[in-house]
């Protein structure tokens, strides 16, 4: 086995340990829907007041240590109930806007795994790298959450966001960020909620700290693209992967040029996403 492959096991691992704590039950289907409405936004839920889909940052060191949270959210393509749990994995993955190598601000995989800076699941974080969002950033109609009616909800402690070490010289790195399953609907509540197709829902956000710790590349156009986005609940239902459209709100930019336009790479959507299937 390579080293890198390696690296990738051990970090599949530690996510599969952190978040996937519940087991499947066997009687439950995979239903992989195309062409899925994957959203993200940075701030808050896309489409909602205070969402941006670009950040520019000056890399002075004066946002140091303030959490920059990019939110992901989904529309259900059909009825789905939550029952006693519900639990989501976001994958992510962040580029250059121009193909170039992935600078070192970027390489934020665990420094264990020769990473530059720990920007996401910081040792002792309380939230590590992923916070879900109460009233005040989720909306009731354009964003509600996906773990409405939780009684023992809290934003820390809710999940983990995971940057797997990219190959060598590559433009890119894979994030996943996936929630704690122990957040759903009132256990005592035999049926628990019904979301109605079509509802737009929350399912938390990635949280970034902005700053360089001595790593180069601060400055530097990034494209954040949302490539696919697993539903899980509880008791036999079964699971949705959906991927994404690529349509309006599947990607964020960092640093783009709002006054030009943007180099980019001449990629194909359904190139994106077999990279990670």
């Amino acid at each position: 086995m390579t080293r890198t492959a390696s690296l990738l096991l051990a970090a599949a691992g530690l996510l599969a340990v952190a978040s996937f704590c519940v087991p499947r039950d066997a009687s439950a289907s995979r239903l992989d829907v195309q062409n899925a409405n994957l959203m993200m936004a940075w701030n808050s839920c896309y489409g909602t007041a205070g969402a941006a889909s670009n950040l520019h940052y000056a890399c002075d060191g004066s946002n140091d240590g303030t959490p920059l949270n990019l939110v992901f959210s989904f529309e259900l393509p059909s009825a789905y109930p939550t029952y006693h749990w519900a639990q989501s994995m976001a994958t992510i993955r962040i580029r250059t806007a121009d193909g170039s190598p992935l600078p070192d601000y970027w390489r934020i995989q665990p420094l264990t795994y020769n990473g530059c800076r720990a920007a996401i699941y910081t040792t002792g974080s309380p939230d590590h790298g992923f916070t879900v969002f109460g009233p005040g950033i989720v909306d009731a109609v354009q964003c509600a959450s996906w773990f409405d009616g939780a009684p023992n909800f809290s934003p820390t402690h809710s999940g983990v966001s995971l940057a797997y070490p990219p190959i060598a010289g590559s433009d890119g790195i894979k994030v996943e960020a996936a929630s704690q399953p122990n957040y759903g609907t009132d256990p005592s509540d035999p049926n628990g909620v019904t979301y109605p197709a079509g509802s737009k829902l929350s399912a938390g956000a990635m949280v970034f700290d902005p700053a360089a710790n001595g790593c180069a590349g601060c400055q530097q156009e990034m494209t954040f693209e949302i490539v696919s986005m697993n539903l899980e609940a509880c008791c036999g239902l079964d699971y949705y992967v959906l991927y994404s459209s690529g349509g309006p709100g599947s990607s964020v930019s960092w640093q783009a040029n709002t006054n030009g336009p943007t180099a980019v790479r001449n990629r194909t959507w359904g190139a994106v996403k077999s990279l990670y299937r």
